[in-house]
């Protein structure tokens, strides 16, 4: 039974590519392919997320959250406008 969360990090077995906990101690590791949908550590923050089609992506050798993206300026206009919209929840 796991006890934590993982931070994945990708690396290889062999010749394939695979995804493993980061942690120390722990042994789990996933093929890339089953990796989408879980949670996991944020490769930079250390905040939880899960793990998207986006994620793997953008940031396939260490996963991490939409909040940690470079955010382009056509989002951050976007975000603006939401901003204005919602009355600045």
């Amino acid at each position: 039974m796991v006890d934590h969360i993982h931070k994945y990090v990708r690396t290889k077995l062999g010749s394939k590519p695979i995804y493993k906990c980061a942690l120390s101690g722990c042994t789990h590791f996933i093929q890339p392919q089953l990796v989408e949908g879980r949670n996991a550590i944020c490769g930079r923050c250390g905040g939880i997320f899960t793990i998207t089609k986006r994620t793997l992506k953008n940031c396939p050798a260490k996963p991490h959250c939409e909040n940690c993206y470079k955010k382009k300026q056509e989002d951050i206009e976007i975000d603006k406008a939401l901003e204005i919209l919602l009355g600045g929840r």
